[in-house]
């Protein structure tokens, strides 16, 4: 039932969160240039190109638990207006 949706996605959206802050606090570090002398490798992806798109995974997910969080919070509020509305009949 769609009620039941709505409220099973805050569980969701709060484990969404957990995971995403638990995320946030990954650091990436560069390895010194000279610990691979001659390699391309160091050069290849860098720490804070990383950490950007890392961050922007982060800020997605936040956004997403927000967005469904907030849906199944006004889709509740909906389904009580209605009862309201039926009891009051």
């Amino acid at each position: 039932d769609e009620a039941a949706a709505a409220v099973d996605a805050v569980p969701v959206a709060d484990a969404v969160e957990r995971s995403a802050s638990a995320l946030s606090d990954i650091r990436f570090h560069a390895a010194p240039d000279v610990a691979l002398p001659g390699s391309a490798v160091g050069g290849v992806v860098s720490p804070a190109v990383t950490a950007a798109r890392f961050g922007g995974l982060v800020r997605g997910l936040l956004a997403w638990a927000a967005a469904a969080r907030g849906a199944a919070e006004r889709f509740e509020g909906v389904e009580q207006h209605n009862a309201d509305r039926v009891d009051r009949a």
